[in-house]
């Protein structure tokens, strides 16, 4: 029986990041388990972070895509793929290869630790993980892969790279490839039986490695062709080109490697070599290889998914992946390094055509075994969604353990408060009143609270519950003297528009009183020069500059008046009980502010009434 997550009538949110699509074998990953999870949750709703956002929309339509932490080109971008790793109830990193030292990983490892510190499950899909070879590479995947979830690895070579970097062995789980769920997904894809025709079609790929290595190019490419003319020398030989990775502009194409290996072939044989340089779906691509009578390649996933079509085939392996897989299938005698000499391929691949037969015998009961491992990848989500406290997904619950804690008058109300009072307002609004504590601070004024929440107990005052993410201000909420916004913008998810509502329910000279914590604070900035994530709270929805903040008061139809610190630290403050012994204090804020304060008070008068401010106060 699938696993229902009981959260009332909404959807289930899975946030995957770290996906490449726009690579056939990441997108035969990635469509695997989007089908996968639709089917073991139907009620549930799927992001997907990637690199070239518009590119993925243009080439695989259907799938919701956004840009991962590491390529956000702008600040609302990156506040948007915050705002999906907050929204989520579960984080995936997509199943594939990619946390190791060919390629950078600190970034990787940085959306690893936003999606910790806001209290989400972090699963680690499908992987194969390492080799590190950097000293630093090390420390940083033991600091953070022991904060993750689970960590499912699809071979075994991963887990002993894990093992020497620190990381706890009861984090991991060796489960298998992803791109096996297509066994079951689609099994009618698998074809039953060898051609009948004596001519045998043999597709091919062949990559650069190491990135960027043109030289280790030339020489793949000069073998390569080589080892053509070889198989080519049996007139019932075809050879077709034909690659996980090819036919998108600006995208990596093995297809321009597959040209420059067939113009190196003599005029002759050149009939009996096609490049097929197309991009195709999974299951057209799994249809096309299933053409071919035998398959050999340095991708991966073009060896996967010619298995799942009923096709023998021969990896020649450029990482540690290739062998595992390979092994874990008791097929590791029909693949061999890429580098190796070609009197070795020659070798290995006749082994591999003496045995061709007996392979395809055996794919059907190895392809059921892998798919049934790679349900563990799905089995380890499920666990973790059993384990979510239901305060997580249900934030008005842990605000109102958190008003307590609040209602007391710590330093930034108490702040809040002086300024309020020099204003000397006749009505005042508390947006985020909590329990209503700024109202004892301000007796002279008549004071209305609104805020997410609904206190435990009525109030006496004159309370009003909103969402301010989902719904307007009540309508009764009008002419205001002063409307005070005292840590709660953190909480608003379009700070411009929400601002200019609340421009709206001020009266003429009416002011603005608002805060919000310094996230260029010189603590902040050090952690993330040191590759840390700097902690937030996991309902935040903005992060904005200082600078930002007032540019979005100043478009919402505001003028600053006045700007305070409410302390000038190298660290950040305090909990908040140890706000309440501070002394009082409203120090200006300088230019230097934006690294010192903790936090910024402002005050604000409607762009018109910009001249009001000093005849209201003291």
């Amino acid at each position: 029986m699938a696993f229902e997550y009981d959260r009332g009538s909404s959807q289930l949110k899975f946030l995957i990041t770290n996906s490449v699509p726009l690579n056939g074998g990441d997108e035969a990953l990635l469509r695997a388990l989007l089908i996968a999870i639709t089917r073991r949750w139907p009620q549930s709703e799927i992001v997907v972070l990637c690199r070239d956002v518009e590119k993925c929309r243009q080439n695989l339509p259907g799938i919701h895509f956004a840009a991962d932490l590491e390529f956000t080109k702008s600040r609302k971008s990156r506040q948007s793929t915050i705002e999906h790793y907050r929204k989520a109830d579960i984080v995936l990193s997509a199943p594939g290869g990619f946390l190791h030292d060919y390629y950078p990983i600190e970034e990787r490892l940085l959306g690893f630790e936003l999606a910790i510190s806001l209290n989400k499950p972090v699963v680690l899909v499908g992987q194969s993980i390492g080799p590190f070879f950097y000293p630093r590479s090390v420390e940083r995947v033991r600091e953070v892969l022991n904060k993750v979830s689970c960590i499912c690895i699809r071979d075994e070579i991963s887990r002993d790279h894990l093992l020497k970097c620190g990381v706890d062995a009861s984090l991991i789980q060796v489960t298998a490839d992803v791109a096996f769920l297509w066994r079951a997904i689609e099994p009618k894809l698998y074809r039953v039986g060898k051609s009948n025709s004596e001519e045998r079609l043999i597709g091919m790929s062949f990559r650069q490695w190491p990135l960027g290595n043109k030289t280790g190019l030339k020489r793949t490419i000069a073998q390569a062709a080589d080892f053509c003319r070889y198989l080519l020398d049996d007139p019932n030989r075809r050879i077709r080109f034909l690659s996980t990775c090819q036919g998108i502009a600006g995208y990596v194409d093995d297809s321009d490697a597959a040209m420059q290996i067939r113009q190196l072939l003599p005029r002759s044989l050149r009939a009996r070599c096609e490049v097929n340089r197309s991009r195709y779906r999974p299951e057209e691509l799994i249809t096309r290889l299933g053409e071919c009578d035998a398959y050999i390649g340095m991708r991966l996933h073009g060896c996967i998914l010619a298995m799942l079509a009923g096709v023998p085939a021969f990896g020649l392996g450029y990482e540690d992946k290739t062998q595992q897989i390979f092994q874990q299938m008791g097929l590791e005698s029909y693949q061999t390094r890429f580098d190796n000499d070609l009197n070795t391929w020659i070798s290995d691949i006749e082994h591999f055509f003496s045995h061709s037969d007996e392979i395809r015998e055996q794919l059907p009961k190895l392809l059921d075994e892998r798919c049934a491992a790679a349900e563990a990848n799905l089995d380890a989500m499920e666990k973790q969604l059993t384990t979510i406290p239901q305060s997580q997904v249900a934030p008005e619950i842990r605000w109102s353990n958190d008003v307590a804690r609040y209602d007391r008058p710590h330093l930034r109300l108490r702040q809040v408060a002086a300024l309020v009072n020099d204003l000397h307002p006749k009505r005042m609004l508390d947006v985020g009143c909590a329990k209503g504590h700024l109202r004892k601070l301000c007796p002279e004024a008549e004071y209305s609270g609104c805020d997410f929440v609904q206190p435990e107990s009525p109030p006496d005052f004159s309370f009003h519950r909103c969402n301010f993410n989902q719904e307007p201000l009540p309508d009764v909420l009008h002419n205001f003297d002063v409307i005070v916004c005292s840590g709660i913008l953190e909480y608003i998810a379009d700070v411009p528009a929400f601002l200019s509502s609340l421009r709206s329910r001020l009266s003429p000279g009416g002011h603005l009183v608002f805060t919000y914590l310094n996230m260029n604070h010189i603590s902040r900035i050090l952690a993330l020069a040191r590759g840390q994530s700097f902690q937030v709270h996991r309902d935040w929805r903005g992060f904005y500059s200082p600078k930002d903040i007032q540019f979005a008061a100043e478009s919402s139809g505001f003028h600053l008046v006045r700007s305070v610190a409410m302390n000038h630290t190298l660290r950040m403050s305090g909990d908040v009980e140890e706000m309440v012994s501070a002394p009082l204090r409203l120090p200006k804020a300088h230019w230097w502010s934006s690294l010192f304060a903790n936090q910024l008070l402002y005050v604000a008068a409607r762009t018109t009434d910009i001249n009001d401010y000093s005849a209201g106060t003291s």
